[in-house]
């Protein structure tokens, strides 16, 4: 299962890498249908979170929206701090399109305060290259701290 998800999470990325919204849907909501099939709950969120990107790619915002919701719940309850902050700055982006700026500062806010405590429990030369990463840098420098 470990191997399908990751495979099917990057057969979804790079589909949608080159462009093609409807193949990396598809690609996530055969991931998605697979994991439920067999009763995992490990790759859901990080299942739905490729779904909204590829969502949010194809101008359904909406969608984006409520499958990020759902993401939001899963990681929540399973613990999942990881792919947490990457759905609360997703979230942020779409309230932010909403005219809700101040729901999406607080959501930014609570996505960098995971980024910064998964940062701080790694090794200097793994702290380095995830606050490097292109979506962490662009949420850091988004996101204003009180």
């Amino acid at each position: 299962t470990i191997v399908t998800a990751a495979g099917s999470l990057v057969r979804s990325r790079l589909a949608l890498a080159g462009g093609d919204t409807t193949e990396a849907e598809r690609h996530a909501t055969w991931l998605l249908d697979h994991l439920h099939a067999r009763g995992v709950e490990v790759f859901v969120a990080d299942a739905l979170v490729q779904l909204a990107r590829a969502q949010i790619a194809a101008g359904a915002g909406e969608a984006a929206g409520r499958t990020l919701g759902e993401a939001r719940e899963r990681a929540e309850r399973l613990g999942e701090r990881r792919v947490l902050w990457e759905i609360l700055a997703m979230t942020a982006d779409l309230r932010d399109d909403d005219g809700a700026s101040d729901v999406a500062s607080d959501l930014r806010r609570s996505a960098l305060a995971i980024v910064e405590e998964i940062a701080a429990g790694v090794s200097p030369d793994l702290r380095s290259v995830f606050l490097s990463r292109a979506d962490v840098v662009a949420l850091r420098a988004t996101t204003s701290v009180p």
